[in-house]
């Protein structure tokens, strides 16, 4: 009976009635350090089985046999190697009283400059990765269903239940924009430049100019139940979307070879309307680089009235899951393959390939899969997962191979996000829980991957600072 009251609440919103949300303010446990004691009970691998575990796969080697729960490279040497840079313990434990148990929304989220965005009941959280500080950001009457960070890290997109969308200057500390468009909750966000994506239980998903008083640009419609992930791909060419449909669409909302979405959007007459007011190239520049707020910016561009909303269509859309599509992850050094995973009927993790629209492969996770990131270092994806284990998995792609799991979770992990030095991950559950894993040794992480991180960030600052 538990089980199906833990299944039915997969497969239905879980929604807070802020009349029963306790006051956080006085709540000492937030993103505070899980005591020792804590610990101690807790669920999770120790430091003397992490040794019994690697001996035991050293057995399975020399015996040449191998566990249907744990599927091995064929070399040793490297998956041993690798083993090693893995904590199987996790890092650190943070509490996180109120964390909502709700498979659609998207609650955490890393920003490039160190700093984990969390909701709690309906407030928002700051936990900073260098001094382990936590400040509240925000609390509203309303529940908040989605945070995501624009590049830059230091503004916070938050998805109400409302429809509304609040932006935050996290270094301010102050609201710099509330936009309307959806009429129901935004469970999904995803920022390219100053364009962010929003996806609701309205079924819709809206493109917004964040930059110009009329934000919203584009409706694009090929959802029929709610929107519960939305991610831009690396190059902002495209952006995936999944929802409670068993959907999962792609949207190109140029319909051209041209990767720059942001030239192309201030320059709309390329995509078919011809009663967008353009704006100058060097009027793109100096918001480009602005160093006012964002709401000066705003004042600055506002435009004419018109409403010049375009409606689109997908440019592909994907049938083969057999759930709500929650998980979708863009491969950051595979151009045009991007991941896929679904609820608690479904359990696949799928691969795609989308300049051709093909399956590439389907493998069978053995639970809800609630969370995919792909590895910034290594050709690897990882997973979080539901019912029944609630682990962490490290596959190897394309082999699928198991290289690690991570155990301690009471309940379902529904949120995952990684570093900005791609060393590790965070997760979260419906245990209340938030834990840091390392997945790479920062010691041994190349030095090209470095050169590439620090380059990669500083034309990220450069390109979106709004301060």
């Amino acid at each position: 009976m538990m089980l199906d009251s833990l299944l039915l609440r997969s497969s239905e919103s879980f929604s807070i009635d802020r009349n029963h949300i306790k006051n956080l303010a006085n709540d000492n446990r937030i993103l505070s350090f899980t005591s020792a004691n804590n610990l101690n009970n807790s669920n999770i691998i120790t430091n003397k089985n992490t040794k019994s575990f690697l001996n035991q796969i050293k057995s399975m080697m020399e015996n040449k046999s191998y566990s249907d729960n744990f599927h091995l490279s064929h070399k040793f040497n490297s998956t041993s190697a690798r083993l090693k840079e893995i904590n199987l313990t996790p890092e650190r434990i943070l509490d996180a009283p109120q964390l909502i148990d709700d498979y659609y929304l998207n609650l955490v989220d890393w920003s490039s400059q160190n700093v984990l965005g969390v909701s709690l009941g309906n407030s928002v959280y700051l936990w900073n990765g260098n001094t382990y500080e936590t400040t509240q950001l925000m609390s509203n009457s309303d529940n908040i269903c989605s945070v995501n960070w624009m590049s830059s890290g230091n503004c916070l997109a938050v998805g109400l239940k409302s429809g509304n969308i609040e932006l935050w200057d996290t270094v301010k500390m102050q609201q710099i924009r509330n936009m309307e468009g959806h009429s129901d909750r935004v469970s999904s966000l995803s920022w390219n430049n100053y364009i962010l994506s929003s996806g609701s239980k309205d079924t819709k998903i809206i493109n917004h100019d964040v930059r110009i008083r009329n934000h919203v640009i584009h409706h694009l419609i090929g959802h029929t139940q709610e929107v519960c992930a939305l991610k831009w791909s690396p190059d902002g060419s495209l952006l995936a979307s999944g929802g409670n449909d068993n959907l999962l669409c792609i949207w190109d909302i140029n319909n051209t070879t041209d990767n720059n979405v942001n030239n192309n959007i201030l320059n709309r007459s390329r995509i078919g309307n011809a009663n967008t007011t353009q704006i100058s190239n060097s009027n793109a520049d100096n918001i480009t680089n602005n160093t006012n707020s964002l709401w000066n910016m705003i004042e600055n561009n506002n435009r004419s009235s018109t409403n010049n909303t375009l409606q689109i269509n997908p440019k592909y859309t994907f049938t083969q899951h057999e759930a709500a599509v929650k998980a979708i992850s863009w491969c950051p050094w595979q151009k045009g393959l991007l991941a896929s995973g679904a609820g608690t009927k479904d359990k696949t993790i799928k691969f795609w390939n989308v300049d051709t629209g093909t399956l590439i492969n389907s493998i069978d996770s053995g639970s809800q899969v609630c969370a995919l990131l792909w590895n910034k270092h290594e050709k690897e994806i990882i997973s979080s997962h539901g019912y029944t284990k609630n682990q962490i998995v490290l596959w190897k792609y394309p082999s699928m191979h198991k290289i690690a799991e991570l155990n301690g979770h009471m309940s379902r992990v529904l949120y995952l996000s990684i570093s900005p030095d791609g060393c590790s991950i965070v997760s979260g559950a419906a245990d209340e829980t938030l834990r840091f894993w390392k997945i790479h040794d920062r010691k041994t992480t190349s030095t090209q991957d470095s050169i590439n991180f620090k380059n990669s960030t500083s034309k990220i600052m450069n390109n979106f600072q709004i301060r």
